[in-house]
C-alpha cells in the first residue's frame, strides 16, 4: 500500500507488489473456464441452480427490485390471476 509523506507518494514495495500479482493471477485461473462475452453473474446462477436440482431439499432464492411501470403491471398481473406478486415472477421464470 502507498503511503503519503510529506506530499509524495512512496512507491510501494516488491514484496506487496509481488503478493498482489500472485492474488490477480489466482483470480484469473479460478475463472478461466468462464468464456468471453458470457456473463459471470449467469454462469453463478446457473452453477448454483444445477446444485439446487442435484440436491434434493435445497432451494434458491432470488432478490428481484421492480419499480415504476413494471411494478404497476407485476401487481395487475397478480390481481388478474389471483396470485401473489412473488408466485407470479416465479412462474414467469419457471415459464423462461
Amino acid at each position: 500500500m502507498s503511503e503519503y509523506r510529506a506530499g509524495m507518494a512512496s512507491k510501494p514495495d516488491d514484496s506487496a507488489a509481488k503478493r498482489r500479482s500472485a492474488a490477480a493471477e489466482q483470480m484469473r485461473g479460478m475463472f478461466a473456464h468462464v468464456t468471453t462475452g458470457v456473463s459471470l453473474a449467469d454462469e453463478l446462477i446457473a452453477d448454483r441452480r444445477d446444485e439446487v436440482h442435484t440436491e434434493r431439499g435445497m432451494r434458491l432464492s432470488i432478490l428481484i427490485t421492480v419499480e415504476g411501470d413494471d411494478a404497476r403491471r407485476l401487481e395487475q398481473l397478480a390481481i388478474e390471476s389471483g396470485q401473489q406478486p412473488s408466485e407470479v415472477v416465479s412462474q414467469l421464470l419457471r415459464g423462461a
